[in-house]
C-alpha cells in the first residue's frame, strides 16, 4: 500500500490514477479504498485529479463509463458516508447522467 501512494505522490501529471481505474476498474476500488484508510488526503486528491483528467479532454466512452461505474462503486463501498471522497464520487455519477441524458 505504501508503494502504491508513493507511485501516486511521484505522478506529476495525475493520470497515473485515471489510467488504473480505466484498466483495472474493479481491482483499483479496493486499493483505492484502502488508500482512503491510510491517507485521506492522498485519496482525496486523487480523486480531484480523476476530475481534471476527465475535464480536460475527450475520451472514449468506455473510459467515461468506467471511471463512473468506479465511482458509483466507491460510494456503495463505503456505505453512502458523507464526506469530500464520496461526493466527488457522487459529482462523476451525476456527470455521467448528464452526458447520457445529452445523447437522447
Amino acid at each position: 500500500m505504501i508503494r502504491l501512494i508513493d507511485l501516486l505522490n511521484s505522478d506529476s501529471d495525475g493520470k497515473l490514477i485515471w489510467h488504473l481505474i480505466v484498466e483495472f476498474r474493479q481491482d483499483v476500488l479496493g486499493l483505492f479504498i484502502s488508500v482512503i484508510d491510510v491517507s485521506f488526503e492522498v485519496a482525496l486528491r486523487e480523486i480531484r485529479r480523476v476530475s481534471g483528467v476527465l475535464q480536460e479532454g475527450f475520451h472514449i466512452w468506455n473510459d467515461y463509463d468506467a471511471i463512473a461505474y468506479w465511482a458509483i462503486d466507491i460510494i456503495k463501498s463505503r456505505k453512502n458516508e458523507n464526506d469530500e471522497i464520496n461526493i466527488e464520487a457522487a459529482n462523476y455519477r451525476n456527470m455521467w447522467h448528464q452526458m447520457l441524458e445529452g445523447l437522447e
